[in-house]
């Protein structure tokens, strides 16, 4: 498919995966700058998905001489944007060559999969005739710095393949409480008091985490296969933490500073590891009896955001409202209160 832009021709090109490399490893195609720690994460992607067929990226952008469109799909052209993209596609034979060879059980099969797969994936790449090296270097800018990024929330909301994402967001349709409790697109839109919702979306994918992987609420969540697997009985046991949560503040009002301290993501998340540490190898009978056991051991806090107890940890007065810091100190402070008001 071609196309006159302004007095540039322009065209869609569709290739298999297979014969970008080809073209790749004949230089016949050429290349911009590399990054090779993008090229590596690239690539790492690649590989989680290749298998399955799930790799998506959005058009190479390319330039090619004048009258090269004419025959549809040119043999070689010059990459406007898409380097680092097609680098990491590059480097997915000698992978996918180890894993074929190696006597790791699971690997040799995966490996012939994967490279099956590499005839069956397509690619497609917009092309631009007669393009001046300025005019590339130009586009390039516009692409890399006009071009809007994809927010954390989107990619909750839309990454299907992502378990973590898949979880949090059956989370926000299916516990009711929550609903109420409001949860926030954007983090940035969170301003207290003016904002009363709980918690933002990708705040909320951070506690799922916690409660899925077992590896503290601010660490990097890394899935694991049996966490998949289980995915549904994690659900359970965090709508159940929910459940008690909202039993302690109601859920109506739990998200407005004004008066509950809950709303401050620092304790909620101190509260949460507070309820879950120690758990995640426990059957999931036993993790929610134990959450609600701890749960109801703080039964008796006053969750005021005007108690002067929070002003025994770090914090700021403004407007009339105690903020407290959000530094690992004063988050491990907090949650080291909540184990004594625990009865731990």
């Amino acid at each position: 498919m071609t196309d006159t832009v302004y007095s540039k021709k322009q065209g869609i090109a569709v290739y298999r995966l297979d014969e970008l490399i080809d073209r790749l490893e004949d230089e016949r195609i050429e290349t911009r700058h590399e990054t090779n720690p993008q090229i590596t994460l690239i690539r790492r992607y690649m590989l989680d998905n290749l298998a399955s067929g799930q790799v998506y990226f959005p058009p190479l952008v390319a330039r090619v001489p004048e009258g090269a469109l004419a025959d549809g799909r040119p043999d070689r052209f010059a990459v406007i944007d898409g380097t680092q993209r097609l680098r990491a596609m590059g480097q997915l034979r000698p992978f996918i060559t180890r894993l074929i060879g190696s006597d790791v059980p699971g690997d040799h099969a995966k490996g012939y999969l994967m490279n099956k797969m590499l005839d069956k994936i397509y690619i497609s790449v917009q092309l631009f005739e007669g393009f001046t090296d300025e005019e590339a270097d130009q586009l390039y800018i516009d692409l890399n710095t006009k071009g809007k990024k994809v927010s954390l929330s989107k990619r909750i909301a839309y990454d299907s393949r992502n378990e973590l994402n898949k979880i949090t967001n059956l989370l926000v349709r299916t516990h009711k409480g929550l609903q109420t409790a409001g949860i926030e697109q954007e983090k940035l839109s969170i301003h207290r008091p003016r904002n009363v919702k709980l918690v933002s979306l990708s705040q909320l994918r951070r506690l799922v985490g916690y409660f899925m992987t077992g590896q503290g609420v601010n660490a990097k969540p890394s899935m694991q296969q049996e966490t998949v697997v289980n995915a549904e009985e994690y659900l359970d046991v965090i709508g159940h933490w929910l459940d008690e949560l909202f039993a302690l503040h109601p859920a109506v009002s739990i998200g407005n500073y004004e008066v509950s301290m809950l709303a401050n993501y620092s304790l909620l998340a101190a509260v949460a590891e507070y309820a879950y540490e120690g758990l995640h190898d426990a059957f999931p009978i036993q993790k929610k009896d134990v959450i609600s056991e701890r749960m109801r051991r703080l039964g008796h806090v006053d969750w005021n955001s005007k108690h002067p107890q929070w002003l025994e940890f770090t914090g700021a007065e403004r407007k009339g409202l105690y903020f407290l810091d959000t530094s690992k100190a004063n988050y491990s402070e907090l949650l080291n209160w909540l184990r004594l008001k625990g009865g731990e």
